[in-house]
């Protein structure tokens, strides 16, 4: 088993730090319109507003990728809420790719604490996304499944992962 960190890149830690001062902004505003408003039902309405104001930091660090493993025929990948493994069955190929194109996230998280879910593009189809980068992924792709990472050591994995034995 190899292991490899899932880094953040700065355009992503700029990002992160920048939607959590906006939300604990945002936060703190509902807050104190909780203590200041008199009536009942608003009260209740900007206290809920405020508690799930939070939980979007909290779920999208849950399920933001930490790093990788590469086994013998398996691509895992370590999330807080729990690890993802993949399959990798032959043919695998793997490589660099700097920038998606115009890529639609069909599901998941594009920003706040990295990148992971479900996209589309044209050169790729439909894919999946586990990185802590906005840009030199890896994309590992087998005949069922295109999945894209950010790995540390991008040129090893690639190097580790296309020469795992059928």
């Amino acid at each position: 088993m190899t292991a490899y960190r899932a880094p953040y890149d700065s355009t992503v830690r700029g990002i992160t730090i920048g939607v959590t001062v906006i939300l604990l902004f945002v936060f703190l505003l509902m807050l104190g319109l909780t203590v200041a408003i008199p009536l009942t039902l608003v009260r209740v309405l900007c206290a809920a507003l405020a508690g799930g104001i939070l939980v979007i930091p909290l779920l999208s660090y849950r399920f933001a990728p930490t790093g990788y493993d590469l086994e013998p025929h398996r691509l895992i990948v370590h999330r807080p809420a729990g690890s993802l493994r993949f399959p990798l069955e032959s043919p695998v190929k793997a490589w660099r790719q700097d920038r998606l194109g115009l890529t639609v996230r069909t599901g998941g998280n594009g920003g706040l604490f990295g990148a992971y879910g479900s996209f589309r593009n044209k050169e790729l189809g439909s894919f999946k996304v586990y990185a802590r980068c906005a840009r030199d992924y890896v994309v590992v792709q087998t005949p069922s499944l295109t999945v894209v990472v950010g790995p540390e050591d991008r040129d090893q994995f690639v190097r580790v992962i296309t020469t795992q034995p059928s």
